[in-house]
């Protein structure tokens, strides 16, 4: 099983504190794989010459898009984004009127509970698209 299925099964049982390990394992080995395709470009450019563009990679970077997001900036949404959906996800199984309310009898707090539950469910979606994007 891949770190990434396995972060995401783990989000979905609930349990944020090994999803946090595995997520932090996650980020460091793509770190890790990052830096290490940067020294072998430095070193190739400082050993190996300077390298030269040639017009089709100049016409390509030109055409890139520029809304994508930097590894570094996912990793950090789907960090805090774990932690906010598990505090969230703690704060509706300790709701009062979760546990021991009648649905109907308190409509601000039924509309309340719902849309907890919604934000908890797009968080949860947020997540697994930055990871997504993440392990590209």
């Amino acid at each position: 099983m891949t770190q990434t299925r396995q972060f995401i099964d783990q989000l979905a049982a609930g349990e944020s504190s090994s999803a946090k390990d595995t997520l932090e394992n996650l980020i460091s080995t793509k770190a890790f794989e990052a830096l290490d395709g940067y020294k072998k470009e430095i070193s190739s450019s400082i050993f190996g010459g300077v390298q030269e563009e040639t017009e089709e990679e100049l016409a390509m970077e030109e055409t890139e898009q520029l809304d994508e997001l930097s590894k570094g900036t996912l990793g950090s949404y789907v960090k805090k984004a774990a932690k906010n959906q598990a505090d969230h996800s703690f704060d509706h199984g300790e709701s009062e009127h979760r546990q021991y309310g009648e649905p109907g009898d308190d409509p601000e707090a039924d509309k309340d509970l719902a849309d907890t539950e919604r934000n908890i469910a797009n968080r949860e979606k947020g997540i697994g698209r930055a990871v997504k994007r993440l392990v590209k």
